[in-house]
């Protein structure tokens, strides 16, 4: 998938890859070459640890743990707890249903509208590094 992707992208280009494993998942680990691992107890910990060591937080089409991440990145930045640009990579519009959710939660007020400004929705790679500021 796209992070295997990435994941080569950043080896080929002898950029840092760092595995953030809960013991449970630990023989994932063996499976990819990282430059740093860290290994955690639990998932709740991973995923702060994942929140905390990055600059940005690019989520990529996945499961479950994504989904994780994702709320508790947003959250996180809702209550002022990180301040890291959040993209939701849409692309194939893989997330236009979770989407479609969010936007129930603002217009049935379970959630204010305001939580749409931690975070960027994105279709293109062109269109996140312009997000990130980074030249293309």
């Amino acid at each position: 998938g796209l992070m295997g992707e990435c994941y080569k992208c950043a080896i080929n280009n002898n950029r840092e890859v760092m595995g953030v494993c809960p013991n449970y998942y630990i023989e994932d680990l063996e499976k990819i070459k990282c430059t740093k691992e860290v290994i955690t107890k639990t998932i709740s910990e991973r995923t702060w640890t994942l929140i905390d060591k990055c600059d940005a937080i690019i989520f990529l089409p996945g499961g479950i743990g994504t989904i994780h991440e994702l709320f508790a990145a947003i959250d996180s930045k809702r209550n002022h707890e990180i301040d890291k640009p959040i993209i939701i990579y849409n692309g194939l519009h893989y997330f236009d249903e979770l989407l479609v959710f969010l936007n129930k939660l603002y217009n049935e007020n379970f959630s204010s509208k305001k939580v749409e400004e931690c975070y960027h929705i994105s279709e293109s790679l062109r269109d996140t590094l312009e997000y990130l500021k980074i030249s293309v």
